[in-house]
C-alpha cells in the first residue's frame, strides 16, 4: 500500500440533515465527500452552510482543528468553498 497526500479540497457527492446527537433540537448537515484524488468517499460534516444553498457536485475544503487528546489537528469537516458565502450567515465551529 502507498500513501498519497490529498489536497484539503474534495466534491459534495450528497448530504443530509439530522439532528445532534447531543441536542436532539439542533440541526446538523452531514456529507458524502469525494475528497481529490481520492477514490472513496467519506461521510463528515458540513459547517457554515445553508441546507438550501448545497448542491451535490459543489466545492468543499477541510476544516482543521486540534485534538482532545492531543495537538495533532485533524479533520472536523468540511465547508463550502468561497463562492458559496456571499448572501448568508457564517456559522463558527
Amino acid at each position: 500500500m502507498k500513501l498519497i497526500e490529498l489536497p484539503p479540497t474534495g466534491v459534495l457527492k450528497n448530504y443530509i440533515q439530522g439532528f445532534s446527537p447531543k441536542d436532539s433540537k439542533k440541526k446538523e448537515l452531514y456529507g458524502l465527500i469525494q475528497i481529490d484524488l481520492s477514490d472513496t468517499p467519506v461521510i463528515m460534516r458540513i459547517f457554515n452552510a445553508k441546507p438550501k444553498k448545497l448542491k451535490s457536485g459543489m466545492k468543499v475544503k477541510v476544516i482543521w482543528k486540534n485534538g482532545k487528546l492531543t495537538d495533532t489537528p485533524h479533520i472536523v469537516g468540511f465547508e463550502p468553498t468561497d463562492g458559496y458565502y456571499r448572501n448568508i450567515s457564517l456559522i463558527h465551529y
